[in-house]
């Protein structure tokens, strides 16, 4: 195997080396799933060869391990020649899964950290899952060629719980600042040269792998990165300011105002030490990340490693999903093993997707033309040249309401991103938005001609407590008039009583979810709005 590329200045014997190693690791894959008398000796694995072996490789020292757009490869030469071979031979696979589920697609505006983390549960478990097909011992290959992981039970008791003792993992300390940085390595097809700064960094992120994430007994309804990664988004706490996500205040806070005299005269803008002030004016955030209010924390990201990059990506699902098929076909022909849950997953991808915007739009076209009705007090025009009487149709415009989640858990950004959404609606559809918390707002209701960028920056924003929505369903038609439909604007984080006592008001109803979180409506029909 050769790269067909190389950034940035790298030694030619380490390239090559590099290569030679690559080549002997897709030698092993192109042969039959049960050819055993081979490198490693646990047989070849057509369908990683079929998609690996015929894309781009690229050679970068810009990334400290490997990284993946789901269309190219990007290798750290250093790092391929320090791995055991069958644990390279993993880390291909664990590569091409990530591809073929195409994750770095599906990922949408979710929080990048946390949604590589779920994405490496998945294929880790795939990975895991062909070790037992072959008769091996997952949980002692993966510990002995890659090194320790953290199952999903565990990651989920240390996001509950970053203080808890478990077992295997009694070196982890919540706080250490060794696990912070400020400074962000280049992106891996950036063709440049790294600062001594970054070369500093590289070096400590290629130290810093404490553990992965993979768990070879992981649950039949946590089978998709998006179950996984709302399971987890539900157990991390949310920074009330600024929203910044997997940050635990664990340290004194009453300790960070105890400021000296000395330090006083240094922060303060003001320059008057008698103030009280404590020099919040000349506040910087540690690191540079967060606000004031989390800055000092914990960041629960600091901690693990997904084994690669996992970047952004501009091809198309449709055009991805086309190549993963052909290489299932490639690997047919070679005598590979397909996992049955590999066309399904493809065939899940790629199916038409129906958005809330097609459900609205066909709604709209349905009470323009009068829904069917007859207006027997006009008549068409053309036939009537004839003798003929033909009614005309009912036409006006479509009414809508919308309630807004005003309450604490909804950011700025949330309110923002979802009422963003009304802007798809045509001119002639007028409506009413309706904040809410743990009450309806109605004499702060905003009433729109046309749902426009303009008109819907003038909605009130009023509430920020908590939630309950119930009274909006039933008496939504005496305070705002009859509607066609209703939306719901909200990150699906209600009060489990506030939904029993919900009644379904007999017309549709749209739930616009803001965050990925699980939500059962009891009623219309539920969308989310960063997966779709």
């Amino acid at each position: 195997m050769k790269f067909n590329k190389i950034i940035g200045k790298i030694d030619q014997k380490l390239i090559a080396k590099a290569e030679e190693i690559m080549t002997h690791v897709f030698i092993e894959l192109g042969a039959r799933y049960d050819n055993e008398h081979i490198g490693t000796g646990i047989g070849g694995d057509p369908l990683i060869f079929s998609l690996l072996y015929p894309v781009e490789h690229i050679c970068t020292l810009n990334i400290p391990t490997a990284a993946t757009d789901g269309r190219r490869y990007f290798w750290n030469p250093k790092w391929i020649i320090k791995q055991h071979k069958l644990g390279l031979r993993l880390i291909c696979a664990h590569e091409a899964w990530h591809a073929l589920y195409m994750h770095a697609q599906r990922r949408g505006s979710r929080n990048p950290k946390l949604w590589n983390i779920a994405v490496d549960y998945i294929v880790n478990g795939v990975v895991m899952e062909d070790l037992k097909c072959r008769k091996l011992d997952p949980k002692e290959i993966f510990n002995k060629n890659l090194g320790r992981y953290m199952t999903l039970d565990q990651y989920s008791i240390l996001l509950k719980n970053p203080k808890a003792k478990i077992k295997g993992f009694e070196d982890i300390h919540p706080g250490d600042d060794s696990n912070v940085s400020d400074v962000k390595l280049p992106s891996p097809n950036e063709d440049r040269e790294l600062t001594p700064a970054e070369k500093k960094e590289l070096e400590r992120l290629e130290k810093k792998v404490s553990f992965f994430y993979a768990d070879p007994d992981i649950a039949a309804d946590m089978k998709r990165p998006e179950k996984i990664y709302d399971y987890l988004y539900n157990l991390l706490p949310k920074c009330p300011k600024c929203g910044r996500l997997g940050v635990y205040n664990l340290k004194d806070k009453s300790k960070k105002k105890q400021v000296s005299d000395k330090k006083k005269q240094k922060d303060h803008s003001c320059g008057d030490t008698d103030c009280n002030c404590e020099g919040e004016q000349n506040y910087q955030p540690k690191h540079g990340k967060g606000c004031d209010e989390c800055s000092d924390g914990f960041d629960i990201f600091g901690f693990g490693s997904t084994l690669d990059d996992h970047m952004d990506t501009d091809g198309t699902e449709e055009k991805s999903a086309q190549r993963y098929q052909d290489a299932v076909d490639t690997a047919r022909r070679m005598a590979g093993n397909i996992p049955s849950s590999i066309e399904d997953e493809i065939g899940k991808l790629t199916a038409p997707k129906i958005s809330w915007k097609d459900i609205v739009r066909t709604k709209l076209l349905k009470s323009r033309s009068g829904n069917g009705r007859n207006d027997w007090t006009r008549f068409r025009t053309r036939p009537m040249f004839g003798g003929l009487l033909v009614p005309k149709r009912r036409n006006y415009f479509a009414h809508f309401g919308c309630l807004l989640d005003t309450s604490a858990s909804m950011s700025k950004d949330d309110m923002a991103f979802g009422l963003s959404q009304l802007c798809s609606l045509d001119e002639r559809s007028e409506g009413t938005i309706v904040p809410a918390d743990a009450q309806i707002y109605w004499d702060d209701a905003t009433k729109i001609k046309k749902a426009d960028k303009e008109q819907i920056c003038q909605v009130k924003v009023v509430g920020r407590g908590g939630t309950k929505f119930a009274e909006f369903f039933r008496d939504y038609e005496k305070n705002i008039g009859k509607c066609e439909f209703l939306i719901v604007i909200t990150d699906g984080m209600l009060n489990d009583m506030d939904i029993v006592e919900m009644k379904n008001p007999g017309i549709d109803v749209i739930w616009l979810l803001t965050s990925s979180t699980s939500f059962n409506a009891p009623f219309g029909r539920v969308f989310d709005l960063l997966n779709s």
